[in-house]
């Protein structure tokens, strides 16, 4: 397989498409590497931008390697280009300084971008999606400054946090009924509510924006905030114009199998574009972790291994003090919380009826989070009563 592959070209060079870059690599692939990205810097970590980019003082952006990394592992990197289009029958991809590039393996990993609003653009307002983005958001973050945030989702809640941090107060504008309603039970949305409450945040809820003019934020119910800026955080849409031709796609991004081959045997997905389908239903997994080792399952499969991809989705959000995890189902079974040992840091697990651990939620607690990660992989069954015990050990729930 290997010698029959001379090019692979991977449109995306974020966490994705690096780590498919130099998991070719590793697996002994000696042929053409081809990484393409739409931003001139080198792939960097993006989850920075909500959090350390805007933080004061800490200047420095985190590649996900290092520049001579990419020469020594021989990875062509063309930063600042995109894919314009693709013919899927001659194999070759047009970039959008007029190159025609041939492949014989695409891997599609351009991510997504952030989803706007219409009469939210121009000065004084942000997307943040870019490290450019994060840089011009932390210039306004000062003390005594008021920022609007549009979405309480896992991004605007950091960067929240980083607006109290700054002594500055921000404003969360959340058309739900709670905060991360997409990632949280109520137990938990609601224990976010009153931390952020807590620290300064002024957080409502039901009402959208209606129009933003010259520092006036005017809401659905007609009420009027006056902010120093405005931050758009309302979801994302795929980057999968270039390949809709390919009949590849879906609504949702590009449409994958289990082992991340699309309906075209030469054109892989991974990362952020790529969709999902379970029972009938379409998802993509925004997470760090996915886009490192799904990326890097598809890099082994590009070479014939074909391994199928069973991780369960895991994220975390650092919003201040605080340190949210969710592994698996954060809504699915019987709830069971279990204390912290300290307050403000407790778990909630999502247990099956015959016992199996569907998921976890953990606020400050690191070690019932990777005890849960275990669980869910091993398909543990553990006794919901012990659980919610926390005079018995973890490990003794086991059933």
């Amino acid at each position: 397989m290997k010698s029959l592959i001379r090019t692979v070209l991977i449109a995306g060079a974020g966490q994705a498409g690096a780590a498919v870059a130099f998991e070719i690599r590793a697996q002994g692939y000696e042929g053409q590497v081809i990484l393409v990205g739409a931003e001139k810097h080198f792939p960097y970590e993006r989850p920075q931008l909500s959090k350390q980019v805007l933080q004061v003082g800490d200047n420095e952006l985190r590649f996900i390697r290092e520049p001579d990394a990419y020469r020594e592992a021989n990875i062509e990197l063309r930063l600042g280009l995109e894919i314009v289009s693709i013919n899927s029958e001659e194999n070759t991809a047009l970039l959008s300084d007029g190159t025609l590039v041939g492949f014989d393996r695409l891997v599609i990993a351009t991510g997504v971008r952030a989803r706007f609003l219409p009469g939210l653009s121009g000065a004084g307002v942000t997307y943040l999606r870019t490290v450019e983005d994060a840089l011009n958001l932390r210039e306004v973050i000062k003390p005594q400054s008021r920022i609007a945030i549009v979405g309480g989702g896992v991004i605007g809640l950091e960067v929240a946090s980083a607006v109290v941090a700054a002594q500055g107060s921000p404003v969360v504008i959340e058309a739900g009924t709670r905060l991360m309603a997409r990632s949280l039970c109520e137990r938990a949305a609601n224990f976010l509510d009153s931390w952020h409450r807590q620290q300064g945040a002024d957080i409502r809820y039901g009402v959208t924006v209606a129009r933003y003019e010259a520092g006036m934020l005017t809401l659905s119910n007609s009420e009027q905030i006056e902010v120093d800026h405005v931050l758009v955080c309302v979801g994302v849409q795929p980057n999968q114009e270039p390949f809709v031709d390919c009949e590849i796609t879906v609504p949702q991004g590009v449409l994958i199998d289990e082992f991340g081959s699309t309906a075209n045997p030469s054109i892989y997905a991974t990362g952020d574009i790529a969709v999902h389908q379970h029972n009938g239903s379409f998802y993509r997994v925004e997470t760090w972790e996915h886009a490192q080792l799904h990326a890097e399952m598809v890099g082994r499969n590009i070479l014939g291994v074909q391994n199928g991809y069973n991780q369960p989705v895991w994220f975390w959000s650092d919003q201040g003090s605080l340190n949210l995890q969710v592994v698996g189902s954060a809504v699915s079974g019987r709830e069971v919380c279990r204390t912290g040992n300290r307050e403000g840091s407790f778990s909630i697990f999502r247990v099956s009826e015959d016992g199996q651990v569907l998921g976890c939620t953990s606020i400050n607690s690191p070690k019932d989070m990777a005890m849960a990660r275990r669980w869910i992989k091993q398909g543990v069954r553990i006794d919901h009563h012990a659980l919610a015990d926390m005079s018995i050990d973890l490990r003794k729930c086991i059933v």
